[in-house]
């Protein structure tokens, strides 16, 4: 039987995320829809930028679109 411990440490912005939370969502209460569809863009933007940049160091990687 193999047992695996990891030891992690809270990051200390992890120990304010309550607090944070609650600041996200009451600016995005305060916000209109055209700015979280601009913000949910970006986003989803930044998202695939990295997944690509990540999957680009991979060695005879074929990156291909599929619409």
């Amino acid at each position: 039987m193999l047992l695996i411990s990891i030891n992690c440490k809270i990051p200390s912005w992890l120990e304010g995320a309550a607090s944070y939370e609650r600041v996200f969502k009451a600016k995005l209460v305060l916000s209109s829809e055209i700015q979280l569809f601009r913000l949910a863009i970006q986003v989803f933007d930044s998202a695939v930028w990295f997944v690509y940049e990540l999957l680009k160091c991979l060695p005879n990687f074929q990156f291909m679109i599929c619409v």
